[in-house]
């Protein structure tokens, strides 16, 4: 009887957290802390995302796991906050069309440079493996296995290539997230100059360059403009 009541209220506990993020690892006043220690993991930013989650903190949970997901890409829990947060968020429809970076940053939340890499290494030893046992057979399947084992290779050298390119192109873009509740898009860095449009916390944004307390940003291919650095953090 005992564990029939443990067993049920075990499963009422999980029903009650399903729709909530992972349970931070540390408190917010410790993770903090650590943060300004010079510390941080995937974890540690996955934990103060969680505490800024809770209180409602959208624009600032979203900075944090979004480094967290920089840096494990393929952690499940956190995208799965990740997700939560953004659909608390006011600014749904200015991604516009995806440009080339913005597309290789959702190929890599789908397959890392580094996954790309150790499956071009494979095809690479499959391709080597083919041609060298090429010595063991007869003439007719020498030629087919030759054939298989350069096209192996090639595609890996391929995905080498690729996953070389990918991975330069993500860490030259220096992305943002919107930490104000509200944020407006200029067309000068000067508070005096029009406004293009208006975002809200949570927002992301690409940062093209710095210029005093003014940096410049691209919302997609029809917005950008300059922002005050203050009303948004570099991922």
């Amino acid at each position: 009887m005992k564990k029939l009541l443990f067993i049920l209220l075990t499963f009422i506990s999980l029903g009650s957290i399903a729709n909530q993020p992972v349970r931070p690892l540390v408190p917010m006043d410790s993770s903090d802390s650590l943060l300004q220690k010079g510390y941080y993991s995937p974890e540690l930013y996955a934990a103060t995302g969680n505490s800024y989650y809770k209180q409602n903190k959208i624009g600032l949970a979203i900075l944090y796991y979004e480094r967290a997901l920089k840096l494990s890409p393929d952690n499940q829990d956190i995208k799965d906050n990740l997700e939560l947060a953004n659909a608390k968020k006011t600014d749904k429809d200015l991604t516009g069309s995806p440009s080339l970076k913005s597309s290789l940053n959702q190929l890599n939340a789908f397959i890392s440079y580094d996954q790309l890499s150790w499956t071009a290494i494979v095809l690479m030893i499959l391709a080597s493996t083919l041609i060298i046992a090429t010595r063991f057979r007869s003439p007719e399947k020498r030629k087919k296995m030759m054939l298989s084992g350069l096209l192996l290779n090639t595609f890996g050298v391929v995905l080498i290539l690729f996953a070389g390119y990918q991975k330069q192109n993500i860490e030259e873009t220096k992305e943002a997230i919107i930490i104000s509740s509200s944020a407006q898009i200029h067309n000068e860095p000067s508070s005096t100059s029009g406004v293009v449009v208006t975002l809200h916390e949570g927002s992301k944004v690409v940062v093209s360059k710095s210029e005093g307390e003014w940096m410049r940003v691209i919302i997609n291919e029809e917005y950008s403009g300059w922002i005050v650095k203050s009303s948004a953090q570099e991922i």
